[in-house]
């Protein structure tokens, strides 16, 4: 059984023709000038700790997807002697489930 993908000709004819990827990168960004080492320069790294957090919103309980991005945070926070907040806040009154 064959499966029909509609092609956009004008674009598979661009891809055929490049060969780098730096080719395609221009193709999507075209007005991108600066190098990895220009950002580089511009943001360099930090010397604090890292402090993240976890702020479910007051819609309901707290799902999977919470108690996840929570220990994903934890864990850069604690890697790096940083610190973890868990950020329990009623500010967003319109979306407040009792």
């Amino acid at each position: 059984m064959d499966c029909f993908v509609p092609r956009n000709d004008f674009f598979y004819s661009h891809l055929s023709n490049m060969t780098t990827r730096t080719d395609i990168a221009n193709m999507i960004f075209p007005n991108v000038t600066e190098t990895i080492a220009d950002l580089q320069s511009k943001y360099p790294a930090r010397s604090e700790s890292v402090v993240t957090r976890v702020a479910p919103s007051p819609t309901g309980f707290m799902h999977l997807g919470n108690f996840y991005s929570g220990l994903i945070a934890n864990k850069f926070a604690t890697q790096d002697n940083g610190i973890f907040f868990i950020r329990i806040e009623d500010t967003d009154q319109k979306r407040l489930t009792e």
